[in-house]
């Protein structure tokens, strides 16, 4: 009788190895390519003629440690095109540049910036004015004008 009852534990043992390996060869063939959540890729638009150029209104600049920090309500801030979708913005005052601008259409029709590596950089061109808020390297720009 004890022998019949380890014949039979065996047997069990046996089958629940089996059914153990059996699926764990299924789940390790798996397809290792399921479903990646994919980021959805930038359209960049060209700025209508109408938004490049000089925008007039309150400027400001502080660099990364503090040392210089420029401040008009009469500054400037000109869009231009530097290649293919691709802008800069140069102000007055000898605040530096911002370059590598590309941007995108929003629902509203306004452009929205965005760094080439697809970033938000904080720049919005309406029909006639320009709003900008960018923080990189420390340096900050802000810039509320209109043409």
């Amino acid at each position: 009788m004890k022998v019949m009852k380890n014949s039979i534990a065996l047997s069990v043992l046996k089958s629940v190895v089996l059914v153990t390996f059996i699926s764990l060869a299924f789940s390790s063939c798996s397809n290792d390519d399921d479903e990646k959540e994919e980021t959805p890729e930038v359209s960049f638009s060209e700025l209508p003629s109408n938004l490049i150029g000089t925008y007039s209104g309150a400027l400001s600049y502080t660099n990364s440690d503090g040392s210089v920090t420029i401040g008009t309500e009469n500054g400037t801030a000109t869009i231009a095109s530097v290649g293919p979708k691709t802008y800069k913005v140069t102000f007055s005052d000898d605040v530096p540049e911002i370059t590598n601008l590309k941007f995108t259409t929003e629902a509203s029709g306004n452009f929205a910036s965005v760094a080439t590596d697809g970033s938000v950089a904080g720049l919005v061109l309406k029909a006639s004015s320009m709003e900008l808020g960018v923080t990189t390297g420390g340096n900050t720009w802000a810039f509320t004008g209109s043409k």
